[in-house]
């Protein structure tokens, strides 16, 4: 995608760069009480006592390139890796919800007014 391209679900309203995300669902930060531990991630039992901005302690194994994504991003953006994480979570709900509404597929709407038909398999 390019940098200022906008995100929309097929017959939805538009989302822009400048849209707050979503507090809901996605800025969670403890695990449902029903799910599981995947392959490759390993949750270790929050730390410290009760309080809403809990952190939860995860051990990821990245592809290397998944990793080397990783290392774009945060030189890209000056961010440290926990942070590009973070916000590439919140992306990654963020799309699989929009995909949901849109019947599997994005389109994105460019700068310059091209549109584009993202279908997520």
């Amino acid at each position: 995608m390019r940098p200022g391209s906008v995100l929309s679900p097929t017959g939805a309203d538009e989302l822009t760069d400048e849209a707050a995300p979503r507090e809901g669902k996605a800025s969670r930060t403890q695990p449902p009480p029903s799910s599981t531990t995947r392959r490759g991630v390993d949750d270790d039992p929050p730390s410290g006592g009760g309080g809403g901005n809990q952190l939860v302690r995860v051990t990821v194994n990245l592809t290397p390139r998944a990793y080397g994504a990783l290392e774009r991003s945060t030189d890209l953006t000056g961010d440290n890796r926990t942070d590009v994480i973070n916000r590439a979570l919140l992306v990654y709900a963020l799309i699989n919800e929009l995909v949901e509404q849109g019947g599997g597929s994005l389109t994105v709407v460019n700068k310059d007014g091209e549109k584009e038909r993202i279908h997520i398999v």
